[in-house]
């Protein structure tokens, strides 16, 4: 019988995989994103009402900054909803937001007003206009998809992301906690909490997608080849992440 082991002290065939899993978390650090695997963000109808909401979506940039793309959602008088940017292409560089005045959104840097009603048109223009943001209805969500989140990064600042921090990726992640053992990866989490799964290959397949909300799990990855892949957790519109090598 063919056994999945990971091995701490890498010879041989396993050496070249961990040599391509460090070249993977270097590119990624510096090049990319992982939260580009977390494809959309969820938010339910049901907290959604004529007062605007905030909500903000972590972006990791490296192991060591990220930005918070903050948002609004508000319901229309007619009950359709609108969903923006926390900022606009004049007044972003103040970094001071939106913020609610009767039916309508008040820049707080100029003090622009404008109507709810009229949120969501595509094009801000170089004008001060709660920048655009696409969603979708699903069942009882709003649906936003990342890649239109992290097109308005540029609005907001960058931060540094501290040591004790429960934000990382890569290596040097606290959690997700992994080992393989009898042909599966056990992942261990901190506390039990609804999230999405992936194990993704080094050229970006899914080779698995689940949900789950246990702090202890087991996957079945006996159908994997030998190789270096990447297990992606994202909770609440954080993503964490871990390298893991299969070596038959």
């Amino acid at each position: 019988m063919k056994k999945n082991i990971l091995h701490n002290n890498p010879t041989g065939l396993f050496a070249k995989y961990l040599q391509s899993a460090i070249f993977f978390v270097i590119v990624f650090s510096f090049g990319f994103s992982y939260n580009a695997f977390t494809q959309v963000v969820r938010n339910p109808i049901s907290e959604v009402s004529e007062t605007a909401k905030h909500y903000s979506y972590t972006y990791m940039l490296s192991q060591t900054q990220k930005k918070e793309i903050e948002y609004i959602i508000v319901k229309a008088s007619n009950g359709d909803i609108k969903t923006v940017f926390n900022a606009c292409d004049v007044c972003y560089n103040a970094h001071k937001g939106y913020s609610q005045s009767g039916t309508q959104l008040r820049c707080n840097n100029c003090g622009n007003r404008f109507n709810i009603d009229q949120l969501g048109g595509q094009g801000t223009g170089g004008t001060c206009n709660p920048g655009y943001l696409p969603h979708s209805i699903d069942g009882s969500d709003i649906v936003i998809n990342v890649p239109d989140l992290v097109k308005g990064e540029y609005f907001f600042l960058i931060q540094t992301v501290s040591d004790v921090e429960y934000i990382a990726k890569g290596e040097n992640s606290a959690y997700p906690k992994t080992l393989i053992k009898n042909g599966e990866l056990n992942i261990k989490m901190p506390l039990d909490s609804h999230r999405n799964f992936r194990i993704l290959s080094l050229n970006g397949q899914i080779c698995r997608a689940f949900d789950n909300t246990s702090k202890d799990l087991s996957v079945d990855i006996t159908d994997l080849s030998s190789g270096v892949y990447l297990l992606s957790v994202e909770e609440s519109g954080n993503m964490y992440t871990k390298v893991f090598c299969v070596y038959k």
